[in-house]
C-alpha cells in the first residue's frame, strides 16, 4: 500500500476545511458540493486504509538530531476508528446539506466539521494534548454554531 494514503487521508479534510473559505467567499452555492465531496474522498481513503491496515506500509518523516524518524503505521484498530470517522463525517455533511440550507454562517460550518473530520482522524500524528484540545475547540466551535451565534465560552 501506498504510504502517503496515511497522510492524504488527514490532509484531505484539514485542507478542505482551509479551501471551503476560499470557495465559500468566491462561490457561496458550490460550498456545500465542495465540503461534501471533501468528506466523501476522506470517506473512502479511510476505507483504503482499513482495507490495507494489514498490509505492510509507513510513512516515515526523516528526523535530523537525536530521535529516530518519526514513522505512522496504522494498525487494524487505529485504521478501523479512522473509517468510521472518515464514513460518519460524510454522512453528516450529507445529512446536513438540507437540514442546514437556510441557516447563515454556512461557510464556518463546513470548515469546522471538516477540521473536525481531520482531528477526528489525525489521532496517531498528534500528542494526545495536540489532538484533545484540537478536537475541544472544533467540537465547541460546532456547538456554539446555532446557540445564538455566541463565542465558544458562552457555548460551554
Amino acid at each position: 500500500m501506498n504510504s502517503s494514503i496515511y497522510l492524504a487521508q488527514v490532509a484531505v479534510p484539514i485542507g478542505g476545511a482551509a479551501l471551503t473559505l476560499l470557495v465559500g467567499a468566491l462561490k457561496p452555492k458550490l460550498r456545500p458540493a465542495f465540503a461534501i465531496t471533501a468528506g466523501a474522498a476522506t470517506a473512502c481513503l479511510t476505507i483504503l486504509t482499513l482495507l490495507g491496515a494489514g498490509s505492510p506500509g509507513r510513512f516515515v518523516i526523516p528526523w535530523q538530531g537525536v530521535l529516530n524518524d518519526f514513522s505512522l503505521a496504522p494498525d487494524g484498530l487505529s485504521a478501523y476508528i479512522a473509517a468510521v470517522a472518515g464514513v460518519l463525517g460524510a454522512l453528516i455533511l450529507l445529512y446536513s446539506y438540507k437540514y442546514m440550507e437556510r441557516e447563515e454562517g454556512l461557510t464556518r460550518y463546513y470548515s469546522l466539521v471538516l477540521l473536525f473530520i481531520g482531528a477526528m482522524i489525525a489521532a496517531p500524528l498528534l500528542t494526545l494534548l495536540a489532538r484533545t484540545m484540537l478536537r475541544a475547540e472544533t467540537a465547541t466551535a460546532l456547538m456554539s454554531f446555532l446557540r445564538g451565534r455566541g463565542t465558544l465560552d458562552e457555548a460551554a
